[in-house]
C-alpha cells in the first residue's frame, strides 16, 4: 500500500544542515497496525508528513496505493489527502465554532458529497466511535478523550485508506490513553490500515508492528506474531 524508496528531507536551519529524514525505506502493507517511534528530533513527523502528503521529499520515491506521488502538484496533493487519508492530531484540531457532527461533517462537504449521503456518512461515523449522543456538542463541551473520538470520527468520514495518527495520547490522561488505544485496535480489527506517531513504547506495543526512527534512519522494524513472516520489511540498518 505504502511504499518509500531511499526517502530524503532536509532542512535548513540557520547555517547549519539536518537531514530530518535520511534514506528511509519501508513498506506498509495493506491493513497493518504499525507504530513509527522515535524521541523528539527523531524525524518521524517529517516522515508522516511525507507519508501524508503534506510535505515532499527531497530525494527518493514514495508510492500510495502503486502510484508515484514524489511529483504531485499541491493541488494533487490536496485531493490525494481529502480522499485516500484520515489524519488524527495530538491536539484534536477540531474548529471550536462547529459542533461533533459539524467537525466531522466538514470533509466531507471538501469532496462534494450530497447532503443525503453526507448525513449518512456523517451519523456511521459517529456511530463508530460512540458519541452519536454528542454530535450536537460543540468542543468545549467534551473531554479530551470525546474531541480525540470526534477527531477519529473526522477521519474515518470519508473512509480513507489509510489513517495516520500523530502523538493521538499525547494530551490525554492514562485511562483515557488506553480508551483511544482500544479505539484504534477496534478500527484496525475491522480492516483500517493505521500508521500511529509516537514517542511512548509502551504505546508502540499495542500495536501489530514498530519501526524506530534514530536522526532520521530507520534502526529497527519489528513485526510481531500477529502479522507473521508474510509481511515484507525494508529499511533495517
Amino acid at each position: 500500500m505504502i511504499r518509500l524508496e531511499n526517502v530524503c528531507k532536509t532542512y535548513r536551519l540557520g547555517g547549519e544542515v539536518v537531514r530530518a529524514v535520511d534514506h528511509v525505506s519501508l513498506l506498509i502493507e495493506e491493513h497493518e497496525y504499525i507504530a513509527v517511534v522515535g524521541a523528539s528530533g527523531s524525524g518521524k513527523s517529517t516522515l508522516m508528513n511525507i507519508i501524508g502528503c503534506l510535505d515532499t521529499a527531497d530525494e527518493g520515491s514514495y508510492f500510495l496505493r502503486g502510484k508515484e506521488v514524489s511529483d504531485y502538484t499541491d493541488r494533487q496533493m490536496a485531493t490525494l489527502r481529502n480522499r485516500e487519508i484520515g489524519f488524527v492530531f495530538q491536539q484534536f484540531n477540531l474548529i471550536s465554532k462547529l459542533t461533533a457532527y459539524e467537525n466531522v461533517e466538514l470533509p466531507l462537504i471538501y469532496q462534494g458529497i450530497g447532503f443525503s449521503k453526507r448525513r449518512e456518512m456523517t451519523m456511521a461515523a459517529l456511530e463508530r466511535v460512540g458519541l452519536t449522543d454528542r454530535m450536537h456538542h460543540r468542543p468545549n463541551q467534551l473531554s479530551g478523550g470525546q474531541q480525540q473520538r470526534v477527531a477519529i470520527a473526522r477521519a474515518l468520514s470519508g473512509k480513507p485508506s489509510l489513517i495516520l495518527a500523530d502523538e493521538p495520547t499525547g494530551n490525554l490522561d492514562s485511562r483515557t490513553s488506553e480508551e483511544i488505544m482500544r479505539l484504534f485496535d477496534e478500527l484496525h480489527h475491522s480492516g483500517n490500515t493505521i500508521l500511529l506517531i509516537t514517542h511512548n513504547t509502551e504505546i508502540a506495543t499495542t500495536t501489530s508492528r514498530s519501526v524506530l526512527l534514530v536522526d532520521g534512519r530507520i534502526v529497527s522494524d519489528t513485526a510481531s506474531e500477529k502479522i507473521g513472516s508474510s509481511v515484507t520489511r525494508e529499511g533495517e540498518k
